[in-house]
């Protein structure tokens, strides 16, 4: 699904708590991409959120945070001229929230 929003650039990566927590990236939020290397590393947090999202197994605040994290990190990978400003990112992710979340499995009510 993340590939819809990077254009099939990078790929995403769901570490255990444990390969989390010893991350240097954790430090720094929910998640984080790496463009030299073209992948996103996003929390359990996220990715638990992102995988659960039309389930009553996750919260609803989990799964929307998984979404929004899910589609900024895709946006970070997308080659296009606006990928290391953090606004721009954002917006998109907001633009797309609704449509990706449908896409993870959500109803469009």
């Amino acid at each position: 699904m993340a590939a819809a929003y990077s254009l099939g650039v990078g790929d995403i990566r769901c570490p255990s708590q444990e390969e989390w927590n010893a991350d240097f990236g954790s430090s720094f939020g929910y998640a984080y991409t790496n463009m030299r290397g073209e992948y996103a590393v996003l929390s359990p947090l996220v990715c638990a959120g992102a995988v659960g999202v039309g389930t009553s197994a996750v919260a609803d605040w989990q799964q929307a945070l998984g979404v929004l994290v899910l589609v900024h990190e895709a946006f970070h990978l997308r080659r296009w001229r606006w990928r290391r400003n953090e606004g721009k990112v954002e917006c998109q992710a907001m633009v797309h929230f609704k449509e990706a979340a449908q896409r993870l499995g959500a109803r469009p009510d």
